[in-house]
């Protein structure tokens, strides 16, 4: 009887490796070997992050030199959807896939892209949680997965970790609260180096970025980073209230210049125009020779005065506003002597 089992035992063993050989090769689905195949890495929702029960959009990108043909979404190991993303021939795209959390508890998220190779990337696992009160054991469903890899036996591949688009800085720039030279500077960064993009204004032309050991955030100028070809395909962020500016005295005008002068025994008259530099003057007071002679409206760009004398004067033109005066550019006139 010994030796019976003795003799079952290698045939039993070669009858479950037949059985495994004969499932992996039926299951079309190539992992690939590490650090090779496509890539992923999810948007939405974010790491810890605790969900209203209900229908859960999954935001995820998805890149691949050739293309990727299908993405998996895969919930606490089994894959609940398979879709195929559009712009599937570019090499990185995004891709919404929407997700039933309607039972509480806590969930493990994972992106499985395939290329048209057939070899299959994996994200790195995104930890959330449905709020509610947790089911009992025997009400939560058994979902049964209609794609699944089957490890090898003797391989197990390791997940890539993926890294986040970067931004190349080639000139030094300051990175703000917001997307505009109206925010406040967060942080200044020399050129050559490199921030991780967490996403853009709708606008396309600032980028969010994380700063140096991921801590904060800020914005930064698109011109100040080398050309980025998918920049249409980062998350749109909402940007903060615009912060709301201090009263500043009006900018001086320019380019003041005596344009006509009229010198006879019956009129003298000198005819002076500038450059309206400001967006806030109340308006304009002219100076002849230091005193006060006329007060013009907001937006005036010329003035002509009637001297009593013959001259020689010295004019100047300021702008005003509540909160006090522009400085006071003057110019010239050689006199009227008949």
């Amino acid at each position: 009887m010994e030796q019976m089992m003795k003799g079952r035992r290698p045939r039993a063993a070669g009858q479950v490796l037949l059985v495994i050989s004969i499932i992996l090769a039926g299951c079309n689905f190539n992992l690939g070997s590490a650090g090779s195949g496509p890539r992923a890495w999810i948007d939405a929702p974010l790491e810890g992050s605790v969900l209203e029960p209900g229908q859960v959009l999954v935001q995820s990108h998805v890149s691949d030199a050739a293309g990727v043909v299908e993405v998996a979404l895969i919930v606490n190991g089994a894959q609940i959807r398979v879709d195929s993303p559009t712009g599937a021939d570019i090499p990185i795209t995004s891709i919404n896939q929407a997700w039933d959390a309607s039972l509480p508890g806590d969930y493990t998220l994972e992106i499985l892209p395939k290329n048209s190779a057939g070899e299959v990337g994996r994200s790195l696992p995104i930890h959330v949680r449905v709020a509610g009160s947790p089911p009992s054991p025997t009400s939560i469903p058994v979902i049964v997965a209609t794609l699944t890899p089957v490890p090898s036996p003797t391989f197990t591949p390791t997940p890539t970790v993926e890294t986040p688009p970067l931004a190349h800085l080639t000139s030094n720039a300051n990175c703000r609260s917001g997307p505009g030279t109206v925010y406040p500077v967060s942080s200044s960064f020399v050129a050559g180096t490199e921030l991780a993009i967490v996403g853009r204004n709708d606008a396309s032309t600032w980028l969010v970025v994380k700063t140096p050991g991921g801590s904060t955030q800020c914005w930064i100028s698109i011109t100040t980073v080398e050309a980025i070809v998918a920049v249409a395909d980062f998350l749109v962020l909402i940007a903060p209230p615009t912060p709301t500016s201090m009263p500043v005295p009006p900018m001086a005008p320019t380019a003041l210049a005596i344009t006509a002068r009229t010198c006879s025994s019956e009129t003298y008259a000198v005819t002076l125009h500038w450059s309206d530099n400001a967006d806030n003057e109340a308006g304009y007071h002219i100076y002849r020779d230091g005193t006060l002679i006329a007060n013009l409206g907001a937006g005036a760009t010329n003035y002509t005065d009637n001297p009593p004398g013959s001259g020689p004067y010295v004019y100047g033109v300021e702008a005003f506003n509540a909160v006090g005066l522009s400085n006071r550019p003057t110019v010239n006139e050689i006199g009227c002597i008949i």
